[in-house]
């Protein structure tokens, strides 16, 4: 991997990952900031109107974000993957494979031996795992498991398994990164702030006001954000952090959403999926990432004739021969070699 062309891929990979902890989309809890602002909404009591028959009844606060809230618990692939997308229904015994079984040992390994260390061979090893395994449309035709990289993000065993973790976190990633930038919009705070003030409910409690803006300006986020993961599903492109021009749902949208968005654009700037899943892998353990790998090598290994049965840990790379050869006329020698793969 060394006389391969990866520096640039190395580069961004490190630098995004950087930016992905530094913005909390992995840490922050949008859910619970959502949750906060609808309680202060629900504890709000709205006063009770009388017509003009002099009949008392209630106003609806009719909350434009409360049917996107109302959704967040449907989400599905289906959301970003539509009715004709067909999904490998892959599915293994994690107990067959070497990170869940008992796993023979060998004496230690031989003395010349240098584990590879340090951020560079890390990042050298994900792009061979890259070149070497497949992932959602990028599938290894001959593989057992068709999402191997998301296999070695989150060892699930079944293909929908790791592919339903692996677009939820791309989702909440992209509604963390949303909510970001729509709060410093001051347009589309603007409009919020219009449509709160349009409801009856917020004229009767003006309190209401700010609540209900946020709330909707944290819906418009989600409903962006499952535009961005269906884009990335369908092979478009979608920046880490956006600006005006990359921003693709309007209010509208908000106003009339049923649970899911049209179709996915193409094309766009900023990162493919592959890009998403590179920066995924590098935020995970070395070990976990190592352990898994054997586990695609044995399924695959598995595949081809007369290996049904190949496990990792009843190989070797090397062994020391000690040979002692004696003839009937007395002579005697002692040989010893090392065999093994460079």
């Amino acid at each position: 991997m060394k006389d391969t062309s990866v520096e640039g891929k190395v580069i961004d990979v490190l630098g995004l990952a950087d930016e992905v902890g530094s913005l909390g989309l992995d840490t922050r809890d949008i859910a619970a900031e959502r949750d906060s602002i609808q309680e202060q909404i629900n504890e709000t009591e709205i006063p009770v109107q009388v017509d003009e028959e002099g009949e008392e009844y209630e106003v609806s606060l009719d909350n434009p974000a409360d049917s996107v809230n109302a959704s967040r618990g449907g989400f599905s692939l289906r959301t970003v993957l539509g009715g004709d997308t067909s999904v490998s229904g892959a599915v293994i015994r994690p107990r067959d494979y070497i990170s869940r079984r008992a796993v023979r040992t060998g004496a230690g390994t031989r003395p010349d031996f240098q584990e590879p260390s340090g951020l560079a061979d890390d990042l050298l090893f994900d792009n061979y795992l890259f070149e070497k395994c497949g992932y959602f449309g990028k599938e290894k035709e001959q593989s057992l498991l068709k999402y191997q990289i998301e296999y070695l993000i989150y060892g699930e065993p079944s293909d929908l398994e790791n592919l339903e973790m692996t677009v939820k976190r791309l989702l909440i990633w992209r509604e963390v990164a949303n909510v970001i930038y729509i709060f410093s919009d001051s347009a589309k705070c603007g409009q919020a702030e219009a449509a709160a003030l349009a409801l009856t409910a917020v004229m009767l409690v003006p309190q209401l006001k700010d609540l209900v803006k946020y709330s909707i300006l944290f819906a418009w986020a989600y409903v962006e954000s499952i535009q961005d993961v269906k884009s990335l599903m369908h092979g478009g492109k979608v920046p880490l952090m956006k600006t005006g021009a990359d921003w693709k749902t309007s209010l509208s949208d908000l106003l009339r959403f049923t649970g899911n968005v049209p179709g996915g654009t193409t094309g766009g700037r900023g990162l493919g999926y592959e890009e998403y899943l590179r920066i995924m892998l590098c935020m995970e353990s070395a070990e976990r990432k190592n352990m898994r790998v054997m586990d695609i090598m044995e399924m695959d290994i598995r595949q081809t004739p007369g290996n049904a049965h190949f496990c990792m840990d009843a190989c070797f790379d090397s062994y020391m021969a000690d040979i002692s050869i004696s003839s009937a006329f007395g002579y005697h020698c002692e040989i010893k070699r090392r065999y093994g793969y460079e």
